[in-house]
């Protein structure tokens, strides 16, 4: 059996009824073809990547493996406990600073999540500030997500390594 092209993937099965190619092709669709990435996505009005689309809406089929791990640095196991070990204790956005120093970048709505209705409650989309710290780590960025009262999280992800990121 083949191997799948994504770890999403539920198929071997390449989409070939030619939808996602046709519909990028139309200059108003709500599905783009990012050549660098080698991936189709859907077309954020706002610019800001949505990431891969992993399967074909009409056959259901897999889409082609994306370049976008190439374009990102992998963080180690060992790096990733550094790190934690490096944050741990840390409960507030004016410690990680004071630990840290000025972080690189500081977005007030650096995350968005909507939670979608339940039986009880409306959908909600609800946007939480995000700083993060590019010189902490050789291979990964230390980001922080300020929840408000429900505290802070730390995450670490792979640093991008691919030229601009609006250059194709």
């Amino acid at each position: 059996m083949p191997s799948k092209p994504h770890g999403q993937s539920v198929t071997s099965k390449p989409c070939v009824c030619g939808f996602l190619e046709a519909a990028a092709a139309e200059p108003n669709s709500m599905i783009l073809y990012d050549e660098r990435m080698g991936e189709y996505q859907f077309n954020r009005r706002d610019g800001s990547d949505s990431g891969p689309i992993y399967h074909c809406p009409f056959c259901g089929g897999a889409t082609p493996k994306s370049k976008r791990a190439t374009f990102f640095a992998r963080v180690t196991w060992a790096e990733t406990a550094r790190l934690k070990k490096l944050t741990s204790g840390i409960t507030t956005v004016e410690e990680a600073i004071g630990r840290f120093g000025t972080p690189q970048h500081d977005r007030a709505e650096g995350i968005t999540i909507q939670t979608p209705a339940s039986d009880s409650e409306p959908s909600k989309t609800t946007s939480y500030r995000m700083i993060t710290f590019t010189r902490l780590s050789e291979t990964a960025d230390v980001a922080l997500i300020d929840y408000g009262v429900k505290g802070i999280k730390f995450t670490f992800q792979g640093k991008y390594l691919g030229g601009r990121k609006d250059a194709v």
